[in-house]
């Protein structure tokens, strides 16, 4: 009778691990990645992705890539995008973890999260996800999600961020704007966006913030000309020194008023009138 129950055992231990096998093999097979997900991912400099490649082929991918199971034969990646980019490029296998999300904005939330939780981020990363948790949560009017896993609404959002996240009320405001202001500059050009994010740029914050705030009051200019205009001056200009014959403000790079005005013709072209253009100019410190 022992033989037998052991022998039953096995069988059954035998074809949970295949059945197991086979649906992780079906999941690696059908993997697909959002674009809009990216985003919430920070892109690793050439050096970090060169560096996250040789200890995974040396030492193969030990942390399990997170997926999200949104349909049959609908598998999301959430979290793994570099380990799933250079597996992929090397054949080497990895593990998978599935997590269940209602929604789309449950996934973007749990990422940010996610990646909250980790030690190596640098004090703009870490605004910029704070910023996007704040925006898109205001945004809907609602705050963190209850035990059931619906959302609650809020009235003090800020301060409920702030001390989940140990800053301070005004820190997670400031964070959204940053977060509206690097997002119009990474629209515009991301190669200066991931030179900010690696500090290989340095561009007050205060003046990103400013960005922000143009952005949220006229989403349409931000759009076109003047965000990819303030990208290109940063880019051509490099950067700059000032002289005692030279006041700080005229040395700005992500705003600058005179350059705003030499633009003035290009943006009554995108259809705004002489009083919004004067609008913003004015609004530029």
């Amino acid at each position: 009778m022992a033989k037998k129950k052991f022998q039953k055992q096995n069988v059954l231990g035998f074809m949970t691990e295949t059945a197991k096998l086979d649906d992780d093999a079906l999941i690696k097979d059908n993997i697909k990645i959002l674009p809009e997900l990216k985003p919430y991912i920070f892109p690793l400099t050439p050096e970090e992705f060169q560096q996250l490649e040789k200890n995974i082929i040396e030492e193969g991918c030990r942390d399990p890539l997170v997926i999200w199971k949104k349909a049959d034969m609908d598998f999301v990646l959430v979290d793994g995008h570099n380990r799933f980019e250079i597996c992929s490029k090397n054949q080497i296998d990895f593990k998978v973890e599935k997590k269940s999300f209602e929604s789309i904005d449950e996934v973007k939330d749990w990422m940010i999260n996610n990646q909250l939780g980790r030690r190596n981020l640098t004090p703009e990363q870490s605004a910029i996800l704070r910023g996007r948790l704040y925006n898109r949560m205001k945004k809907s009017g609602e705050t963190e999600r209850g035990p059931g896993g619906q959302f609650v609404p809020s009235v003090n959002l800020s301060s409920q961020l702030a001390e989940k996240h140990n800053v301070s009320d005004k820190t997670i405001k400031r964070d959204g704007l940053f977060a509206d202001g690097m997002e119009a500059i990474k629209t515009a050009n991301p190669e200066i966006y991931n030179d900010i994010l690696s500090r290989k740029e340095k561009v007050k914050r205060a003046e990103i913030e400013q960005l922000g705030k143009q952005v949220r009051a006229d989403e349409k200019l931000a759009k076109n000309l003047v965000i990819k205009s303030v990208a290109d001056i940063h880019k051509n200009t490099g950067k700059t020194t000032t002289t005692k014959a030279q006041s700080p403000q005229k040395d700005r790079v992500v705003f600058n008023r005179e350059k705003l005005i030499f633009h003035a013709r290009n943006l009554q072209s995108l259809g705004l009138s002489k009083s919004e253009i004067k609008r913003i100019i004015d609004g530029v410190d």
